[in-house]
């Protein structure tokens, strides 16, 4: 199950988990105009690193100074309000499959890809919903 998946290939545990998100939202709540996010985003973060509190607010102070730097990218972003279906079914310009490990993996086909059907800034958008 995942909770063993978890335990084993990262140490999660119900004790590191917590001390962890609080180790990293206060690592957060010193950073000058960052937003910190709720813990179900942050435990992404953690679990990306391992449960490496340090290399976990790297990259999420990274993520969220996009996110507040270039809001354009990001108010808004469902399928709704980008060219969804141009992008992922008609052009597959963004393809999804899966590794020898069962992990996904998605390829940006960046040939497929027509700027009168999509701006760089929908490419950047779909990106982000992908």
């Amino acid at each position: 199950d995942l909770k063993t998946a978890a335990r084993r290939q990262l140490g999660e545990t119900p004790e590191v988990k917590q001390e962890s998100l609080e180790q990293l939202r206060q690592l957060l709540q010193g950073e000058d105009g960052l937003r910190v996010p709720p813990d179900d985003v942050l435990v992404m973060f953690l679990r990306a690193k391992k449960y490496r509190v340090e290399d976990a607010f790297k990259t999420a102070r990274k993520y969220l100074r996009v996110r507040r730097d270039i809001p354009e990218y990001f108010d808004n972003l469902t399928p709704q309000n980008i060219p969804y279906k141009a992008f992922f079914t008609d052009h597959k310009i963004i393809m999804f499959s899966r590794d020898a490990r069962g992990r996904a993996v998605g390829y940006l086909r960046l040939g497929k890809w027509n700027t009168d059907v999509c701006t760089k800034d929908d490419l950047m958008r779909c990106t982000e919903v992908a």
